[in-house]
């Protein structure tokens, strides 16, 4: 980033005054006590990645010179966090809230009050959508012990896999995947953050299983009048921060959202490799390939009813998991159907091209993402830029271009 790029404004600020500005910004403290964050800074700040939110404050008359593309605008801490920050110290606290409730906001404020006080802070970012630390579609984790504290800026510590945007029908492995996280994270606080999921059915149940899963010590539900069914159905022994969500939050239309993804994705991916692996030595997750339990005469047999070359599979008491290399026609899938007696779920090679997938350790743990790049002779090309050959991988659910843009979804034949 070169200072000759940006905008250079210098400007005064009374006591109690706030601003939020963009990066890529140079910050530089002529006068005054600063807080960015809520941590304070002395001297100068400078952040080159894009699209990092900066939120600063004047404790006193203050002057500062600010170097941007963009113009900082004027806005206002809630009075809610200072009194949330009264409330919270070790122990794990959850954060609930509908989208642009200030969810992120908040946290960001917080851990860098309580590392003030001297304590060790972890947060758990499980918002696979709109993501804070690491990579879209995981839920991962960092510990924080010095200052100042902006997490957009925080490499994960650890990464659980979910590989999508949204919980939507991942609600089992995303209560694994915060207590995991939670159970790895050695810190005196740890705060949870939490997708904007929460007003149907489901959402609630994801909420009440990850409180009841976790069981934190208080957990802050930030209301747009959408956490009213949920907060009543947490258990008493949980202390219940409810505070009204701040009008300061500006709200995030879907195009801007994903923007936003497409830049963390970019991050990810930028300058990645294709790195050939081969399947009999990965353990596979989330699709047939790599194991299954039909054999090949039973495959062959499939292959000539359903016009496709059958892969591999999965049979059950109720239904059978093919991946097949091309998408059958659907009175096929039926026929075959009504000769088993089972549901049949087909998915197709050719649909996983640039499916999101995440490189997994012996644990299982994310220590990756990339790109499905081809599948072929018991060998699979991914784009990535992780550098520690996988035990695992994970399948998603969600596609990217290698610019990082949305390009559809996995789908099942038919």
């Amino acid at each position: 980033m070169e200072s000759s790029e940006l905008n250079e404004i210098e400007l005064s600020l009374n006591a109690g005054k706030s601003l939020i500005l963009n990066s890529p910004a140079e910050i530089k403290v002529i006068s005054g006590d600063v807080e960015i964050w809520g941590a304070s800074i002395s001297s100068e700040i400078r952040i080159e990645e894009r699209k990092i939110p900066l939120l600063i404050e004047s404790i006193s008359n203050s002057r500062l010179l600010i170097r941007s593309k963009f113009h900082p605008a004027e806005t206002k801490i809630p009075d809610s966090w200072r009194e949330v920050e009264k409330s919270v110290d070790s122990g794990i606290t959850i954060f609930i809230g509908a989208s642009d409730s200030g969810k992120s906001s908040i946290i960001a404020y917080l851990a860098n009050k309580l590392v003030a006080r001297g304590l060790r802070v972890g947060i758990v970012d499980s918002d696979i959508g709109q993501k804070d630390i690491g990579p879209v579609g995981t839920i991962s984790s960092a510990v924080f012990s010095d200052l100042p504290i902006i997490p957009w800026l925080k490499e994960p510590d650890k990464m659980y896999f979910i590989g999508d945007k949204t919980p939507r029908g991942h609600l089992l492995p995303m209560v694994v995947g915060v207590r995991m996280l939670a159970d790895m994270t050695k810190a005196d606080a740890i705060l949870v953050n939490t997708t904007g999921y929460v007003s149907d059915d489901a959402a609630v149940e994801l909420k009440l299983r990850k409180i009841e899963n976790l069981r934190p010590d208080r957990v802050v539900g930030i209301d747009d009048g959408s956490l009213g069914d949920l907060l009543s159905r947490i258990p008493p022994y949980v202390k219940k921060i409810r505070i009204r969500a701040p009008d300061e939050i500006r709200k995030k239309g879907v195009a801007e959202r994903m923007e936003r993804r497409r830049i963390n994705i970019g991050r990810y991916l930028n300058n990645s490799d294709q790195v050939e692996l081969d399947i009999n030595s990965l353990f596979i997750q989330w699709s047939p390939l790599g194991g299954g339990n039909i054999g090949n005469e039973t495959l062959e047999f499939l292959s000539k009813e359903l016009g496709v070359r059958a892969i591999c599979g999965h049979e059950g008491p109720s239904f059978v998991y093919l991946l097949t290399e091309s998408c059958p026609d659907a009175e096929r899938i039926r026929k075959i159907e009504m000769l088993t007696g089972k549901r049949m779920k087909t998915e197709a090679v050719s649909d996983y091209m640039n499916l999101y997938v995440g490189l997994l350790d012996e644990q299982g743990l994310c220590e990756g993402v990339g790109l499905l790049k081809g599948i072929s002779e018991g060998k699979i090309r991914v784009l990535t830029k992780c550098e520690k050959r996988p035990s695992g991988l994970r399948f998603g659910f969600i596609k990217f271009s290698d610019q990082g843009f949305e390009i559809g979804r996995r789908r099942v034949c038919r």
